[in-house]
């Protein structure tokens, strides 16, 4: 394992209009004052998980080995719920067990995973609706100082899994679920890219009673058009199928969220 870094990233559902960031930073920084915070997000929808992992998953490998990653999007704060700390090869991850990190954990899995229970290391006086300031933050922060995470209490073997939906493939095409819109109005699915056939066939993209044709191959493709008004299907960044319009919202557009049916049917077959 790579030993700790200085830098710690934020990720909650927490915005930015409240202060509870700021009391974030503030703990970080009283206890490792050597620590760079980097923002990675902060209005992600409020307690969706599913969204905060896809996030976790997107951004985590691109920072430098030993990066300490805080994560809070918590619909379980003041339950019995465990807090974790959890070792990769490459990251240190903080945060709720509630499968906020099972997206990394499928490219990045955890050597070790610890519950942060050992007061020494929580600051003072902790609440029981503010984790990720009195918890979260004091362990993030004695990390990056070099902390052994096997000080912050007894190590785990079954962090709770993400709930997230199976796919369901046929020979005709695969059904997925939408997981979340991005603030473009990008419609994010379950659909991966590696759930493609070997020869990558053309496809057209099912949801409610609209028909859109993939793949594009960016989201000004002017080869690809479509019935619901030049929405498209692509493959982001990130590798998961999307449901994109050029210069709109796709959400809006379908009147589409978490949870709808998506289903692709490949056009060769």
């Amino acid at each position: 394992m790579t030993p700790p870094g200085t830098i710690i990233t934020l990720t909650t559902d927490y915005g930015l209009a409240d202060g509870y960031v700021g009391a974030i930073k503030g703990v970080i920084l009283s206890i490792c004052a050597e620590a760079r915070i980097v923002d990675v997000a902060h209005d992600l929808p409020p307690q969706n998980i599913a969204h905060a992992a896809l996030v976790l998953e997107a951004m985590a490998p691109f920072y430098p080995p030993g990066t300490v990653h805080l994560a809070v999007v918590d619909p379980g704060v003041g339950t019995s719920r465990r807090r974790i700390a959890a070792l990769t090869e490459t990251a240190y991850f903080v945060g709720p067990d509630n499968g906020i990190f099972g997206l990394v954990f499928r490219h990045d899995p955890p050597q070790r995973i610890y519950a942060i229970e050992n007061t020494s290391y929580l600051l003072p006086g902790a609440a029981t609706t503010f984790d990720g300031r009195d918890v979260f933050a004091p362990a993030a922060a004695y990390l990056a100082g070099g902390l052994d995470p096997a000080e912050l209490g007894p190590e785990i073997t079954d962090p709770v899994a993400l709930a997230w939906p199976e796919n369901r493939r046929t020979r005709q095409g695969i059904t997925g679920v939408v997981i979340c819109a991005d603030r473009f109005g990008n419609l994010l699915t379950s659909v991966r890219r590696e759930d493609w056939p070997p020869e990558r066939p053309p496809f057209i993209v099912e949801l409610g009673d609209q028909r859109i044709p993939g793949p594009a191959e960016a989201f000004y493709d002017d080869n690809i058009g479509g019935t619901a008004d030049f929405c498209k299907a692509i493959f982001g960044s990130s590798g998961y199928l999307e449901l994109a319009r050029p210069g709109g919202s796709a959400a809006a557009l379908l009147s589409a969220g978490p949870g709808q049916l998506v289903t692709v049917r490949w056009r060769n077959r």
